[in-house]
């Protein structure tokens, strides 16, 4: 045929026909979003295999404190055997030590809240005596003030009636040598008279007042410093027991918190050794799930470190078949597919801050 013989398109100067059609425009979005989603689902997947792995870890610890005692082990294993019972006996002892150091805490505490009823109760007594001495010591005070009062009358009115005497007197004489004398002279005159008698006959009861109030005062003075010097013993036997008493306080304080740090560290020391029992045990628990050793009261155990096991290993298994996917994504495509993405969010921020 004539068109048989006709020469192909690309010998006569044509293009060559399409064999297939063009992309897809979403085929250019496409592999970072592929990726993301890889991305995502494999920090999940780590996540639920840390999780997995502590659950094991767990499980195999388990295994082996169940089982290490219904099983022989081998020499490596065998050591750890060795290294748990050596753990427990330390354990024991500290256990012995801190019930001792807890006892002797519990005695130093009731022998201070007995210290501390004791001296309240020697206290309370020394503020009874002081209050029962207080009371009549200020009754004598006040009359000691009283009494002194009375003193400071005394010598401040017998130079007034002196003066006055002196004054009654001269002025009586005056009034003699009047002559003749009128009648109110000579009332003044009787009254004048009568003063100059009742002015020494109150001096003299003055004085006589006074000697009295000087011995009754005298022998309050005796009597409040009798009281005085008791309630001076008995403030000073108050400082000295408060003295004691604290000191006490903080002797049998300070062996407290001795005993107590001493307990804080030998719990701190038995958590320890129980938390380094773990990896003993667990080093136990792979070697018995490794051989098929179930224990013989709990069998069910070894079953649950088989299934973490599988889990862990299928959670591994997608983290590697997803990191070989994105591996075998075309670098170039992805780098698009990204800018790509970049530029449409790039172009919604600004849409969005325009509108708004």
């Amino acid at each position: 045929m004539i068109a048989d013989r006709l020469p192909s398109p690309t010998l006569r100067g044509e293009l060559p026909p399409l064999l297939s059609a063009p992309p897809h425009p979403m085929e250019y979005f496409a592999p970072a979003v592929r990726e993301l989603r890889r991305i995502c689902a494999r920090r999940v997947r780590r996540v639920q295999l840390v999780w997995v792995q502590r659950q094991l870890a767990a499980a195999e610890t388990e295994l082996g404190l169940l089982g290490w005692q219904q099983a022989d082990f081998d020499e490596q294993t065998q050591s750890q055997v060795d290294k748990i019972h050596h753990v427990e006996r330390e354990q024991a002892r500290l256990t012995n030590a801190g019930a001792e150091l807890a006892g002797e805490i519990r005695s130093l505490t009731e022998t201070r809240e007995a210290a501390r009823r004791g001296a309240e109760t020697q206290r309370h007594q020394l503020e009874a005596e002081r209050g029962r001495l207080a009371e009549p010591f200020n009754a004598l005070t006040q009359q000691l003030a009283a009494l002194r009062r009375t003193e400071h009358d005394y010598e401040r009115r017998v130079p007034e009636l002196d003066r006055e005497l002196r004054e009654v007197d001269t002025l009586y004489s005056k009034l003699l040598l009047l002559q003749p004398q009128p009648p109110n002279v000579r009332d003044e005159l009787l009254r004048l008279r009568d003063r100059l008698i009742a002015i020494p006959n109150e001096k003299h009861d003055l004085r006589a007042q006074h000697l009295r109030g000087t011995a009754e005062l005298q022998a309050r003075e005796k009597e409040a410093a009798t009281l005085e010097a008791q309630l001076a013993e008995i403030d000073r036997r108050l400082r000295e027991h408060d003295l004691a008493a604290r000191a006490q306080e903080a002797t049998i304080a300070a062996e407290l918190r001795a005993k107590e740090r001493e307990k804080s560290r030998v719990s701190a020391e038995i958590d320890r050794l129980e938390h380094g029992k773990a990896n003993p045990y667990r080093e136990i628990g792979r070697v018995l799930a490794d051989s098929n050793l179930p224990p013989l009261n709990q069998p069910h155990v070894l079953q649950k470190v088989k299934d973490l096991r599988f889990a862990a290993q299928a959670h591994e298994y997608e983290i590697a078949a997803s990191a070989q996917a994105s591996g075998q994504e075309n670098p170039s495509q992805l780098q698009i597919s990204c800018a790509l993405w970049a530029i449409v969010f790039v172009a919604l921020a600004l849409l969005l801050a325009v509108l708004l």
